[in-house]
């Protein structure tokens, strides 16, 4: 009965995971979009590559978030 009841927590926390990495790579996307759009009236390529150093870590962290739910939570067979 253990067992079934660690399996269950970590799907649990792999679901959670999942949800939190996705929200987090869903608003990064935005927001980059939404500075880039921004942008176009006359910003400068400086203004396009702090964008691209804040936005590329942080969907990289959103991807490992979500990866480790994935991992946490295999599709059931």
């Amino acid at each position: 009965m253990s067992n079934s009841t660690d399996s269950d927590i970590s799907r649990l926390v792999g679901l959670i995971l999942m949800v939190v990495g996705v929200i987090w790579l869903v608003t990064t996307g935005l927001c980059s979009a939404a500075f880039a759009i921004g942008l176009s009236d006359g910003g400068n390529s400086n203004d396009m590559a702090i964008i691209l150093l804040v936005a590329v870590p942080s969907a990289v962290i959103g991807g490992v978030i979500y990866g480790i739910g994935r991992w946490l939570r295999p599709i059931a067979s």
